[in-house]
């Protein structure tokens, strides 16, 4: 009998040490039980495991009271880009692009020193206590000129983009964005038979799934197809034979064939396009993206 209570841990021992070596207390709530190594005692601490690449809700929206500048954030957890510790936002913020940053909710959320139209890449940052949000057009906003003080970790959880003076209207749901309207073309004519590439109303920076709508009018004869791929992918011609490397096909002259597909940008927006031929006339549409959030990096 040790005179150990029921919530203690006991240590056993070896032959040369003897059956009990020693014991912990209980320890409290949320530490774990870490190994010190061969020949030493475990001992109780707290936990500083995360998993790579985590994240759950921060969910962004347009605000509804300041749609051209403001966005909001709900709660949400989300591993930090080092993968070494994790940011929890515990309550929903409004931050607002045409302000300079500062902290809490309906305040600035501007970490660039001007406002204009394009890419603004959403962070969760932390200065080890706090946490908040910020909008920076580079992927490093630490090296922006309203970095706040004291902050020194971030994530990036997603993106938006400001068009005309006014962030564009879209709908996330975890990597999944959708622009709430389709307005835009992002190719409009006929595209030939060589490889070119176009740019897409994704994000800039990161590579994502463009999400496409295709329209593809055969102007030539019959069985004509359309061809957009990855510019990670090899350039390689339009072909509706063995390898089925087309999209759409129009089956007859002057006949539409509409579809969809998903294909990857590079970090410029843009995705490759072939036709068979060269007079066919295509247009291409983003109805919105797949970003992974830094969950494969």
């Amino acid at each position: 009998d040790t005179g150990d209570d029921a919530e203690t841990v006991l240590i056993t021992g070896t032959t040369a040490t003897g059956v009990f070596q020693a014991s912990l207390g209980p320890g409290t709530s949320g530490q774990v039980l870490t190994s010190a190594g061969a020949g030493a005692l475990p001992t109780w601490g707290s936990s500083t495991s995360v998993i790579r690449g985590y994240i759950s809700g921060l969910t962004v929206s347009n605000n509804v009271a300041d749609a051209t500048n403001d966005i909001d954030v709900a709660a949400g957890v989300a591993t930090n880009s080092a993968n070494a510790t994790s940011l929890t936002l515990s309550g929903a913020l409004t931050k607002q692009l045409d302000a300079v940053w500062a902290a809490g909710t309906n305040a600035g959320g501007r970490l660039d020193a001007a406002i204009s139209d394009g890419t603004w890449h959403v962070f969760v940052i932390s200065n080890g206590s706090a946490v908040d949000i910020g909008l920076s057009k580079v992927l490093n906003p630490t090296a922006a000129a309203n970095w706040p003080v004291g902050y020194t970790t971030y994530r990036r959880i997603t993106a938006v983009v400001r068009e005309s003076g006014v962030i564009a209207q879209f709908s996330q749901r975890g990597d999944r964005v959708l622009w709430k309207s389709i307005s835009t073309l992002d190719q409009n004519g006929a595209i030939g038979t060589s490889a070119s590439s176009i740019t897409l109303r994704t994000f800039d920076l990161v590579k994502t799934d463009a999400i496409l709508n295709l329209l593809y009018l055969n102007t030539a004869a019959v069985n004509q197809c359309l061809y957009v791929s990855s510019l990670d992918q090899n350039d390689e011609t339009a072909d509706l034979g063995g390898s089925a490397r087309c999209n759409v096909v129009s089956q007859n002259t002057s006949a539409y064939a509409a579809g969809s597909a998903t294909v990857r940008t590079d970090t410029s927006r843009q995705v490759r396009v072939r036709s068979d031929h060269a007079t066919n006339f295509t247009r291409i549409s983003t109805v919105g993206l797949i970003d992974r959030r830094g969950q494969d990096d």
